[in-house]
């Protein structure tokens, strides 16, 4: 809580609810076709190191929930997705079977972090994948994933 005064007279308050609040509105204007979970998915890079996938980003405004700590059901989409996007592109055209999620810490805004996936098992009508969100050195989140595969294999392997 922080006063606004005007000479000795108190005036007003501002929390950090209204800060935050603030920051998360400046990036309401995004283009017609983007979706929240597109401009999610978009601050993200990827990277592949010795079989495993790795997506950075950074918690943006975009990803905080009331208390200012990124949220549990954005973080939940960001690991489910980039999982399914890796399989489709690598291997079949997916479609959820399973999840398991389990978050052990919060993550403040404008913190850095890596989404670790990988392919545990992977067949013809099925794929197993193991997520890791870690964040300056420390697990925040695990996950198991469970996808279905159509027939027929995708050509963009």
């Amino acid at each position: 809580l922080c006063p606004i005064t005007e000479g000795d007279i108190l005036v007003g308050v501002v929390t950090r609810t209204d800060i935050l609040k603030a920051l998360q509105e400046r990036h309401l204007m995004p283009l017609e076709s983007d979706t929240l979970e597109d401009r999610v998915l978009k601050g993200l890079t990827l990277r592949k190191e010795k079989g495993h996938f790795f997506y950075d980003g950074k918690v943006t405004t975009d990803l905080l929930d009331s208390l200012g700590n990124a949220s549990r059901s954005i973080l939940s989409m960001l690991m489910v997705k980039t999982s399914l996007s890796i399989l489709e592109n690598r291997f079949y055209s997916c479609t959820l079977d399973s999840v398991s999620l389990n978050f052990l810490k919060p993550l403040e805004v404008d913190t850095p972090f890596t989404l670790e996936i990988t392919i545990i098992q992977s067949a013809k009508t099925y794929s197993k994948v193991d997520i890791a969100l870690r964040a300056m050195g420390d697990l925040v989140a695990v996950g198991n994933l469970n996808a279905l595969h159509t027939p027929e294999q995708r050509g963009d392997t």
